[in-house]
Parts: structure tokens; C-alpha cells; sequence
């Protein structure tokens, strides 16, 4: 992941005024970084907005992981995510990661635009759906940070993690994710698949949502 380019661009049909103007934060790989841009145009165009008057800006920059290479570049990668966040000309922002909404307050307060909390959303449109039970898989910093559990507490939601049924789940949770992210389907498919089988096999509060 580190050893691809970042990327920085701008998707319009060139013409000077635009009906919406929206930037994406990415870095969570090149192939769902495209994915979500997909995902942008199309929610548009449900609303009603033809793409023709959909600008959006994107950074897909992969951020350093290991201590090593935050040390080495870190300040580089904030820097970079600042200039965007501060000098994007557009009327919201979406950060793509999960992971990255750790660092919410702060790239809202870099912003001069709103930064819209993917998280907090999700929370409220499972909250209408009233789930008996969550059960909540993600990365492991996603997991440790409580991102989602608070979100769905705030909302009053049920909520249940892998490691709340059945002990070190979350790992196996982690590398189920890693291999996605590594661009092998099949292998996530199987891996969630098989763990999702034993914790639901074990839980005691029937799980009607997995997010």
C-alpha cells in the first residue's frame, strides 16, 4: 500500500459551475477509493442530481501504519491531508475510512468545509431499523477506539463485538479484513464467513444487524 502514488484529482465535466461540489479523503486503497466515488456519483443521481453537476475532489493517499513509518513520514502525510482538507473548493467532505474518523474533530477543525461523519450516519439509519442486537466487526483500531459502540450507544442501539461471544475473534476479525485489503475476495469471503458461523453460533442475544 505504501509504495503506491497518491493521488490527487478532480472529476468534473469542465464546465465552470457545478449544483454540488464534494471532496472524498481516501488512502483506504486505490480499488475503494474508486469504489466510493462510484458510490458518491450514484447516491447523486437516486437524488435526482445528473452527474454533469457533480464535481467532487479526491486525495487517495495511503497514511503511514507502523511506527517506523509515521516517525519517517507522518508529518508529510499531515501536511498533505491539511492542504487538502483547508484549500478543496467544495460544500462537504467525506473521509472514506472508518479508521481515519478517529481523527474527526481534528480534520474538521482543518476543513473550511463541513466533514460529514459516515460513522455517526450509519449509527442513525440502523437506530430506524430498531435491531435486537449489532453485532460490530471492524479493524482492530476501529474496535479499540469505540467508533461505532459509542455511535450506537448515542442512538440506543444493541450493540455486540467478535471478542464480546467468543475470545480472540477480533484478530481473526483483523486478518479477515487484511486479506480483503490485500485484493483476495475469496479468501475474505471465506474467512468472515467461517467466523461469522461460530460467533453467531455461540451469542446469546439473538444478532439481527452486522455491520
Amino acid at each position: 500500500e505504501q509504495s503506491r502514488p497518491a493521488v490527487r484529482l478532480t472529476l468534473d465535466d469542465g464546465m465552470p459551475t457545478h449544483a454540488v461540489k464534494y471532496g472524498v479523503l481516501g488512502g483506504v486503497g486505490p480499488l475503494a477509493d474508486a469504489d466510493v466515488l462510484m458510490r458518491t456519483f450514484d447516491a447523486f443521481q437516486r437524488d435526482g442530481t445528473p452527474s454533469a453537476d457533480v464535481r467532487i475532489e479526491l486525495l487517495s493517499k495511503p497514511p503511514p501504519r507502523s511506527k517506523k513509518k509515521v516517525i519517517a513520514a507522518g508529518l508529510g502525510y499531515a501536511r498533505a491531508v491539511a492542504d487538502f482538507m483547508k484549500h478543496s473548493d467544495v460544500e462537504e467532505l467525506l473521509i472514506s475510512s472508518n479508521t481515519a474518523h478517529k481523527h474527526h474533530a481534528r480534520l474538521s477543525r482543518w476543513a473550511r468545509a463541513p466533514v460529514f461523519h459516515l460513522i455517526d450516519d450509519v449509527a442513525a439509519q440502523v437506530s430506524r431499523e430498531r435491531p435486537t442486537n449489532v453485532l460490530v466487526l471492524g479493524t482492530n483500531e476501529v474496535i479499540e477506539a469505540g467508533l461505532y459502540q459509542s455511535s450506537l450507544e448515542r442512538h440506543d442501539v444493541p450493540h455486540t463485538t467478535a471478542d464480546d461471544v467468543l475470545p480472540g475473534a477480533q484478530e481473526r476479525v483483523q486478518q479477515a479484513i487484511q486479506t480483503a485489503k490485500s485484493g483476495d475476495a475469496v479468501g475474505w469471503r471465506r474467512l468472515i464467513q467461517e467466523l461469522l458461523k461460530e460467533i453467531l453460533g455461540q451469542v446469546k442475544r439473538p444478532v439481527s444487524h452486522v455491520w
